[in-house]
Parts: C-alpha cells; sequence; structure tokens
C-alpha cells in the first residue's frame, strides 16, 4: 500500500514538525472534507499536548496517564467512547416448485454479528484510537476495527495517536540517567524503558499500513516523539520532589534510523517511517 501525504496541507507546519506522520488514502484531506470540525478538534489537542517527565517514568501499559489525559481533552470536545458492533443478516428465499404442488415462498435469515472493541473516541463518522505503550496487538486490533466500520459504511476515516518508538526510547533513556532514575528493577535486573519493540509505536503502524492492513479505509497515525518534549515543566519525581524538566540533546540522525530499526518487532522489516 502506497503512502500518501496529504497531511502536509490539513496542518500546519508547527504540528507537521512536533509530530511524526503516516497515512494511507489521503486520510487526512478526508477528514478535512468530510469533518473540518474534526481537524479544528485534532489541531486544538495536539498543539495544547505537552510530552512530561511523568509520561516517561513509567511504561504504562494499555491504559497510561498519557493516553487517559489525551482521551479526556478529546472528551471535552464532545467525542466519546463508542462500542460499534456490525450484524449482516443474510435471507435465502426458497422458490416453490409447482409441479410438487408447491405454492409458498420458504425464506431463512441467518443473522451473523461481528463485535468491535471499544473505540476511545468517536465523533460523527472520524474514530481516533490512542495506543501510547500497548502490546502491539491493539494495532491490528484498531486497524481491523476501522476497516469493517468504514467497509460498513459508518465511519470515513481512522486516526491513531501512538509514539514513535525511537524518539520516546531515547527520550526516557536520557532522562533516567540524567535524573538519576533506578536503572535495575526489583529482581536487579537492568531497566530499560520504552525498549520493547513488540508494542503499539509508528514504526510498526507503518508495517501495517503499507502491507495493507487498512484495507479500502483511510487511515492517519500521529506519533509523539522529541518535538512535542517541552524543557522546563515541572514534574514530581518518584520521591514526591517537584523539578523542572531539563533540556534533552537532539537524537543525531545516524542513532536515530539506528533506533528506528531497532523499534520494529521481532516479525521484521527493513522499511522506514517517513518523519516530519
Amino acid at each position: 500500500m502506497q503512502l500518501t501525504s496529504s497531511y502536509e496541507q490539513a496542518f500546519a507546519t508547527e504540528l507537521l514538525d512536533r509530530y511524526h506522520w503516516l497515512e494511507v488514502r489521503n486520510a487526512a484531506a478526508m477528514v478535512a472534507a468530510s469533518d473540518p470540525a474534526a481537524v479544528a478538534d485534532i489541531i486544538s489537542v495536539l498543539t495544547e499536548f505537552n510530552l512530561s517527565v511523568s509520561y516517561l517514568m513509567t511504561a504504562g501499559g494499555a491504559k497510561s496517564a498519557l493516553a487517559a489525559d489525551l482521551d479526556q481533552a478529546f472528551r471535552r470536545l464532545g467525542w466519546r467512547e463508542t462500542h460499534m458492533s456490525i450484524e449482516t443478516v443474510t435471507r435465502l428465499d426458497k422458490q416453490p416448485w409447482r409441479p410438487g404442488g408447491e405454492t409458498a415462498v420458504q425464506t431463512t435469515t441467518v443473522p451473523v454479528t461481528g463485535d468491535t472493541h471499544k473505540l476511545d473516541n468517536v465523533q460523527r463518522r472520524i474514530a481516533i484510537d490512542v495506543e501510547w505503550h500497548a502490546k502491539d496487538g491493539n494495532l491490528d486490533r484498531d486497524i481491523s476495527a476501522f476497516r469493517a466500520l468504514y467497509d460498513a459504511g459508518v465511519i470515513d476515516a481512522g486516526i491513531l495517536i501512538t509514539r514513535s518508538y525511537a524518539d520516546v526510547h531515547y527520550l526516557a533513556e536520557w532522562l533516567g540517567a540524567e535524573l538519576g532514575w533506578p536503572h535495575l528493577d526489583a529482581r536487579g535486573n537492568e531497566r530499560k524503558r520504552f525498549s520493547t519493540t513488540t508494542t503499539t509505536t509508528m514504526e510498526n503502524t507503518y508495517k501495517r499500513l503499507v502491507r495493507g492492513d487498512a484495507g479500502g479505509c483511510p487511515v492517519l497515525a500521529i506519533g509523539i516523539g522529541y518535538g512535542t518534549y517541552r524543557p522546563g515543566l515541572e514534574f514530581v519525581d518518584p520521591d514526591g520532589v517537584v523539578r523542572s524538566a531539563p533540556r534533552v540533546p537532539p537524537l543525531g540522525l545516524v542513532e536515530y534510523w539506528d533506533l528506528v530499526g531497532e523499534g520494529l518487532d521481532d516479525r521484521g522489516s527493513d522499511a522506514q517511517p517517513g518523519t516530519s
């Protein structure tokens, strides 16, 4: 599946520079054309968001503080968590054989119901899922749900907000060393923050989009990374002390692509995602 780049026209340069972007089937243009208010909401949430140190102190799991905060930002704008199910009814009309004395049509209906998982945020015909540091199977689930709902004519596009593996892993490791976070876990093993490759990331989202997992559904993926980190923001460290976020030096280009490759899960791909 070929990637597109309509987000370059749908969003301002400031946001394009702060986040990572991927899309198929001109998803951003589709959202802008069908629901300009949804684009305005996305711009508002992304503009207000900053990646704080507190989000990086713990990985978070399926519903981290970061994901919950982004969901709440969309809730305040009218977006709601939504569970959707699709029911397909197959009807068979067996025609009568009149030489045998049959006169009535025999009708059989077979309903088939398919449930999707709960979508984090739905407003009109746009769906948004936030995946910060969950297992990468969530990406399969999210994209599959987008595809099914699009094929059923329920949504016009799906949007994923996740993280850049390379950026977030680098930030967490650098801050851990700078701020003196414990480098060993409770069992004495070396602690690696945001280093697991089989998690929800832009790198793993890229693989699923280019191999066509979304089918005909336009999907836009937005990646949180270095550009959203703001030095000087206050946070509470593990000891309960209020501190200011330090400046983190930019990640070098060579090191960045090394981490991108590391961030691809074990099923492997040598393709590299585009960044903005």
